[in-house]
């Protein structure tokens, strides 16, 4: 996700111009309470909406003391979103973030695909790209359904994506299950499959594994 493109967070000099003199004192002295800024990081990672993220982001940018990859990562997180233990809580955006948190956990890189949330362009048939340096590159399709098995459309999709963003290995997860031609279409592509029964396994892994850390923390 290519957020300081979409904010242009990494053009300094276009902010400074977008800033007028006023504004920059009056954003200045808010941020000699050493408490403000805590405050704007943690506004910024709870919106939902991405051109208010990009507003909180500029701020912080320009006048705080964060450097620029913590605010890309805080405009990703989505540590306020309690994660589920059984797929049946599950909607399409919180099985995103569920296969983005469990495979964090298990050490790789998690990259979503849409530049915003708001974006109507494809996604080029992944929706996560997880990275395991020097080891793997994943290409992820997560497909939610509440009334049919996942069929060969999303094994094809997630297929065609891996060149366009240079994986090695691929895998659709759905709350679901998979039809038996999806399922052979994945054998012969060599395309890792988990369905509603697996995802439930891993959730409540992570979940237990989540607790324990927390309680020992």
């Amino acid at each position: 996700m290519q957020l300081e493109d979409s904010c242009y967070l990494n053009d300094k000099d276009a902010l400074e111009d977008d800033w007028d003199f006023n504004t920059r004192k009056l954003l200045k002295d808010m941020l000699k309470d050493e408490k403000f800024e805590p405050v704007l990081i943690q506004h910024l990672k709870e919106l939902g909406d991405f051109e208010e993220q990009c507003e909180i982001a500029e701020i912080i940018y320009e006048i705080g003391n964060t450097s620029f990859s913590e605010i890309l990562q805080y405009m990703n997180s989505d540590e306020s979103v309690e994660m589920p233990d059984n797929p049946d809580r599950l909607n399409s955006e919180l099985l995103e973030i569920a296969v983005s948190r469990i495979y964090e956990e298990e050490g790789y890189h998690v990259e979503k695909t849409k530049k915003t949330r708001k974006t109507k362009s494809k996604d080029q048939g992944a929706d996560l790209i997880l990275t395991l340096y020097g080891n793997e590159r994943l290409a992820v399709q997560t497909k939610f359904s509440t009334e049919t098995n996942i069929g060969n459309s999303a094994v094809q999709e997630v297929v065609a994506s891996m060149k366009y963003y240079l994986c090695n290995t691929s895998m659709v997860v759905t709350n679901s299950y998979f039809t038996t031609e999806a399922i052979e279409l994945a054998d012969a592509n060599e395309v890792k499959l988990i369905d509603r029964e697996q995802l439930k396994d891993l959730l409540l892994t992570y979940n237990r594994i989540f607790k324990q850390k927390k309680h020992t923390q």
